[in-house]
Formats: C-alpha cells, sequence, structure tokens
C-alpha cells in the first residue's frame, strides 16, 4: 500500500445564510510518506471558501 495515505484530524465549517461557507481544516498523518514541499498544505492546514450570490 505504497500509494496510500491514512490520516487524521479536525476541521471547522461557517456556513453564512445560504450564500457563503468557509471550512479550515488541519489534519496530521498516520503512514510515512516524503514530504517535498515546505507549504500549508503540506503542514496539513487547507482551508475552503464558497460563495453562491445566484442561490
Amino acid at each position: 500500500m505504497k500509494n496510500v495515505l491514512f490520516s487524521t484530524g479536525l476541521g471547522l465549517t461557517l456556513f453564512v445564510d445560504e450564500i457563503f461557507s468557509a471550512k479550515i481544516e488541519w489534519g496530521i498523518p498516520l503512514s510515512d510518506f516524503d514530504q517535498t514541499s515546505n507549504n500549508l498544505q503540506a503542514d496539513g492546514i487547507y482551508f475552503y471558501l464558497q460563495l453562491m450570490p445566484f442561490k
């Protein structure tokens, strides 16, 4: 299972009415992998913004 990554973490989602949502997640890997980059995603931090003004 060389191409499988197991992880665990926490997330927080914010909903503002029905037109905007934001999500931030933090996770840590439970399996070894080669980390070659140094950025927020490589550190396990992910964020997502969604705007739907015409819903």
